[in-house]
């Protein structure tokens, strides 16, 4: 029990850090913004943000395959196959 009460200050503590990092992503997105529009053109801007959403879609179907590719891989090089 003591080791539950232990581990949830730094549970806390990421999930603040989680959150300030999605937080500084998106405050660079959108300070990058009105430059990338200067460079690119709007029509070239919709377009980018259309890939960008169908990335997105695609990350959510992940569902984590890509650390469990990583772990194997690791398990595999690790036994010499």
């Amino acid at each position: 029990m003591s080791r539950v009460k232990k581990d949830i200050p730094s549970i806390s503590r990421n999930v603040v850090y989680s959150f300030g990092a999605q937080a500084a992503t998106l405050l660079v997105a959108i300070l990058c913004m009105p430059m990338l529009v200067h460079l690119f053109g709007v029509e070239r801007i919709g377009v980018l943000s259309l890939v960008w959403v169908i990335v997105g879609y695609f990350s959510i179907l992940d569902f984590g395959i890509g650390p469990t590719v990583t772990w194997m891989a690791a398990i595999s090089l690790k036994a010499g196959v």
